[in-house]
């Protein structure tokens, strides 16, 4: 009886390419822990597809594997490193803690990226004072991933994170009010509306509803009253600029005490990491330029041609702010 396991192994030192791509695929269907040391040697294939269906075979054999890839964290070979280390952030073993505090030493800019994301799945405070130095990487990605990593951590790194509110780095200092502002988010979310209720409802020693202005009592009525209701185009922006938000918020993993609360970039597999907050920016802009205003909302109801929540004139001479640039060119549309 044939061992399909070791056919697969000697068909990753086939010619074709093709075919050790489909022998690594297999391995990693077999999940066997014999074909570990073979798939991290072909991790240096010079075939990129090869290459990938060794890195993913390896992800499916899973703790099995993970000593021989810490072994290879520093192979001299970058797209073994690579491989290794992002294969390494997702199985979250403990027994990869201290090599992927290693790794955020590494020149491989790729490789202090991956190590960053595994510290913060793993969740150590062990991890915090090697993650702070990252916060001022020359590489946006890496301080990224560094930043969503101590967020992730929580309260373990608040005491650093607030100490790192000192430094004379002012990139740190950004990163680091980042950092603490994704771990204040779950409690923003809840003290915000007690701290509103309690505000106008009991704090004040005169009930909001008998406040009155002696010149007009009726002025904040009336100033509501003249700004009417909110027209199709104001409402799109409005719907844009909340899902922005949103998704702003959920976009990394949010720690509420105890509970992992994964953030929907993590969907996106591999490419997560090229996924951060100006994406979202990005994203929620070119939108404003592709949505209609609805024809009802302009001036005298004629039929204009398409017009659109933003134009290239509005942005060609330049405004201050992003909000100022959808109110203007609600403005623009709507008056």
């Amino acid at each position: 009886m044939s061992d399909r396991v070791l056919e697969e192994i000697a068909a990753l030192k086939d010619e074709d390419w093709a075919l050790r791509e489909e022998a690594a695929t297999l391995l990693g269907e077999f999940a066997d822990p014999r074909g570990v040391t073979p798939l991290v040697d072909v991790l240096q294939d010079e075939d990129r597809a090869v290459r990938d269906a060794a890195t993913a075979a390896l992800r499916k054999i899973g703790q099995a594997a993970v000593p021989t890839l810490i072994s290879v964290l520093r192979h001299p070979n970058g797209n073994v490193q690579e491989a290794a280390v992002s294969i390494l952030k997702d199985l979250a073993d403990p027994r990869a803690l201290d090599p992927l505090i290693e790794c955020l030493t590494s020149l491989n800019w790729v490789v202090r990226m991956h190590a960053a994301r595994g510290l913060g799945v793993l969740g150590e405070e062990r991890a915090v004072p090697s993650l702070v130095p990252l916060l001022v990487d020359r590489v946006k990605a890496v301080r990224v991933e560094a930043t969503d990593a101590l967020a992730r951590i929580g309260r373990l790194a608040l005491a650093t994170l607030v100490a790192a509110l000192r430094h004379h780095e002012w990139i740190l200092r950004l990163h680091a009010c980042e950092a603490l502002g994704k771990i204040g988010v779950p409690m923003v979310v809840l003290f915000v509306p007690i701290a509103w209720l309690y505000l106008c409802r009991f704090g004040s020693p005169v009930p909001v509803s008998e406040i009155h202005f002696r010149s007009n009592p009726d002025i904040i009525q009336d100033e509501l009253r003249k700004l009417g209701k909110l027209s199709a185009a104001e409402k799109r922006v409005l719907a844009i600029w909340v899902s922005m938000a949103f998704l702003w918020i959920t976009r990394s993993p949010l720690t509420l005490g105890s509970i992992n609360v994964p953030g929907w970039s993590q969907l996106l597999g591999q490419y997560s990491s090229y996924v951060h907050d100006a994406t979202v920016s990005m994203a929620m802009a070119l939108l404003l330029f592709l949505m209609p205003v609805p024809q009802e909302t302009l001036n005298n109801g004629k039929n204009q041609g398409k017009i659109y929540l933003m134009d290239w004139e509005t942005v060609r001479h330049g405004v201050p702010s992003s909000p100022r640039i959808s109110t203007r060119a609600v403005s623009d549309c709507t008056w």
